[in-house]
C-alpha cells in the first residue's frame, strides 16, 4: 500500500494546497491513504477526512497532525484533538500516546530537528524531500541503529506546495 503520511493544507503557513486539492492530487497518484499533517492543528486532517467521505473516494485519510516540540516536530497520527505545542519531545511523545497516537519524528536531522530523540518516537521519516542528503542518511542509520521502523515522505513532485 502507498500511503504518504506528511502532508500539510493551507491550514499551516507553509503550504498553498487546499484539502480538496490534497485529496484530488493524491487519487491522481494512486495513492491508497495520506495523513494530512498540519502544524499544531487538526482542523485540516479532520476536513480531509470529512471530504473523502464526502466524495466517496478510494482513499484512507488518516487524522494527524504536526507537533512542534521544543526540540523538534513530530507527526502524530491517530488524534482528533489538539496537542499542545511547545513542550519537551518527551512531553509530547507522552501526551500523544495517552491519547491512542502513534508518533513519527519528523526530519529528525533537519536544522531544528530532534536528533538522536528520534529513537523514542514509535517510527521515524527517513526521507523528506525538503532535507538535504546527508539529514535522510543519517535519519535512516539512526532508525536501523535502534530498531526504528522508518518511513519515507513523498517524492517533491507528489504535492507541490
Amino acid at each position: 500500500m502507498r500511503f504518504d503520511l506528511h502532508i500539510h493544507s493551507n491550514h499551516s503557513s507553509d503550504s498553498s494546497l487546499t484539502v480538496d486539492e490534497i485529496l484530488q492530487q493524491a487519487v491522481k497518484k494512486g495513492l491508497d491513504g495520506i495523513a494530512i499533517c498540519d502544524h499544531n492543528t487538526v482542523e485540516g486532517s479532520l476536513l480531509g477526512i470529512r471530504r473523502a467521505l464526502e466524495l466517496d473516494l478510494p482513499l484512507v485519510v488518516l487524522p494527524g497532525v504536526e507537533v512542534s516540540t521544543t526540540e523538534g516536530h513530530l507527526l502524530v497520527l491517530g488524534v482528533r484533538e489538539y496537542i499542545p505545542q511547545n513542550l519537551t519531545y518527551l512531553e509530547t511523545i507522552s501526551i500523544a500516546r495517552q491519547k491512542g497516537g502513534v508518533v513519527i519524528a519528523a526530519h529528525p536531522f533537519k536544522s531544528g530537528g530532534i536528533g538522536y530523540g528520534a529513537r523514542d518516537a514509535d517510527a521515524v521519516e527517513t526521507f523528506n524531500s525538503r532535507c538535504i542528503f546527508g539529514e535522510n542518511t543519517k535519519a535512516r542509520e539512526m532508525a536501523q541503529e535502534h530498531g526504528n521502523p522508518g518511513w519515507e515522505g513523498a517524492i517533491p513532485t507528489c504535492f507541490q506546495q
